[in-house]
């Protein structure tokens, strides 16, 4: 078993992010490839950590910090989820509240890169997502697992990557697209904001007002 590095105070990591986006056409491409499909919503990403005193803040991806602030009923959710006391914790995953017009102080979680004190570089993708399922409660949407009522996990598929792009068709729908993930790849060191696209791409549902 991979020896992991600790965490032990705080320093800036870059969130992966897709850094090409790649047009419908390329879906099976990726899918016979053995890649992940993940829901892409149209929010804002959200760096959020947890310090070994339980405080928390979040981030958003040009290092400074969200205008939201996580009320106290979320924040609990985080501490009583996400946290284990006296360590760090990181995550990654979009704030659904600005732009949702029905959906209010919710984090869409879809990456980990600190957990329990640990630095998870060198830890695959798909490595990375079954720590985060150990947190699921059981219920689920079509496009995410619930930790809490104010914390989702993106819901990771393999296949029918076009029925689940084709499904996006509401004018309101949240949905702004999918991002595909290779589940193999592993987490380099996020010292860049590049260090971590090439094993993620962007798939854009053809509207105007999404521009991920």
């Amino acid at each position: 078993m991979k020896q992991l590095a600790k965490f032990e105070e705080w320093r800036w990591l870059w969130p992966p992010r897709p850094a090409t986006a790649v047009p419908a056409t390329m879906l099976n491409h990726y899918e016979k490839k053995g890649w992940y499909a993940q829901y892409k919503k149209n929010g804002n990403l959200a760096l959020i950590s947890i310090d070994p005193d339980g405080e928390i803040e979040v981030f958003n991806r040009h290092q400074d910090f969200m205008s939201w602030s996580p009320p106290d009923e979320v924040c609990d959710q985080l501490r009583l989820k996400l946290w284990m006391k006296g360590e760090w914790s990181v995550y990654v995953g979009e704030l659904l509240h600005t732009k949702a017009r029905e959906i209010k102080d919710t984090l869409y979680i879809f990456d980990v890169l600190v957990m329990a004190g640990e630095l998870l570089e060198g830890l695959t993708y798909h490595e990375r997502l079954m720590r985060l399922s150990l947190n699921v409660v059981g219920d689920s949407s079509y496009s995410h697992l619930m930790i809490s009522e104010n914390l989702w996990l993106a819901r990771s598929f393999d296949s029918g990557f076009q029925d689940l792009y084709e499904g996006i068709k509401s004018a309101d729908s949240i949905d702004e697209g999918l991002v595909l993930k290779d589940p193999n790849a592993k987490l380099a060191p996020c010292i860049h904001q590049s260090s971590n696209g090439g094993w993620q791409v962007k798939v854009r549902y053809g509207r105007k007002n999404f521009a991920f």
